[in-house]
């Protein structure tokens, strides 16, 4: 009996120091592979809380591309360092701000877990520029793409302008809210409810500036489809007689163009008229109720040649 309760105690004893050496192989092996360092992360990104009432009040944050970068010393297990490098970030609140000027606000480092704690902030007040928040009224300008063969579309905005708000410095440089219309999707008779982008004055295509709140994000476009005809087109002299004009010499460029057709409807040529005695010059194709055609298509070359 006592050899059978010793083997007992001695088969305990091994367990126990098996988990004392397990215990200690787990530590060893956990601060080799993922031990606590300390580490400086740069370039945190910077993010704003607030806008929404910061516009209520007026005012929107300017110049963000000045804000600076920030560093953030951190310190924690490797494994959540490494995570910690895409998802870190630092927060101010401009919801306070309401006057025009640059401020100091101090940032909140946001970190993905708690485990992680911060030792150090290179820059724990940000500097932040806020301007006063004005209004814009910018013309819509449609951009068809795509191929409907054998047709033409004319795409009509059901608003003329659409209105957009910002810091001034941004809003002088918009000329035109540009709306880009596949015609192979158009329907007639159907308005469709598109999306813009802002075109600033040097021709760039912007879908949103820094500081630009939208207030309206689509717009409504009604759609006539036409059947394409291609036509001539002739010059015609204003006022009393053809101004001794010698038609057969007189070159056009284009001297042709495609015109939209409605059901029905029928349209031979299109005409261009000129001063008598006119000079070479490029001129208008004058409006037809028979036909479309495209703000594209209307402007044509003559070069006149008038009989003495």
């Amino acid at each position: 009996m006592a050899q059978e309760e010793k083997k007992k105690k001695n088969r305990l004893g091994y367990m126990i120091l098996s988990v004392i050496i397990a215990i200690i192989a787990w530590s060893v092996v956990t601060y080799t592979t993922d031990p606590d360092i300390t580490k400086t992360f740069a370039g945190i990104r910077v993010e704003l809380t607030g806008e929404d009432v910061l516009a209520e009040n007026g005012y929107v944050v300017v110049a963000r591309e000045d804000i600076p970068k920030v560093s953030v010393k951190m310190r924690g297990k490797r494994s959540d360092l490494i995570k910690a490098i895409d998802r870190a970030r630092v927060v101010i609140d401009v919801s306070e701000l309401d006057e025009s000027g640059e401020f100091e606000i101090e940032g909140t480092v946001k970190l993905p877990n708690s485990r992680i704690t911060v030792e150090r902030v290179s820059m724990p007040s940000i500097p932040v520029r806020v301007a006063a928040l004005e209004t814009k009224e910018v013309p819509v300008r449609i951009t068809q793409t795509g191929e409907l063969p054998g047709k033409l579309v004319k795409s009509t905005p059901q608003k003329d302008t659409v209105t957009i708000k910002g810091a001034k410095s941004e809003l002088d440089q918009i000329v035109a809210a540009e709306v880009a219309l596949d015609i192979a999707t158009a329907t007639d008779g159907a308005p469709s409810e598109l999306g813009y982008s802002l075109i600033l004055a040097d021709g760039i295509s912007r879908e949103m500036l820094t500081t630009l709140l939208i207030t309206e994000n689509v717009v409504a476009v009604n759609n006539t489809i036409y059947d394409a005809k291609e036509v001539p087109v002739r010059v015609i002299v204003k006022g009393d007689g053809d101004g001794n004009l010698n038609v057969e010499e007189t070159e056009i460029e284009p001297k042709s163009i495609t015109v939209g057709i409605s059901e029905g409807m029928n349209i031979e040529y299109v005409t261009v008229a000129i001063d008598a005695k006119a000079e070479e010059g490029e001129y208008k194709i004058e409006k037809s109720d028979d036909a479309y055609i495209p703000d594209n298509s209307r402007t044509v070359t003559v070069k006149p040649v008038w009989d003495k």
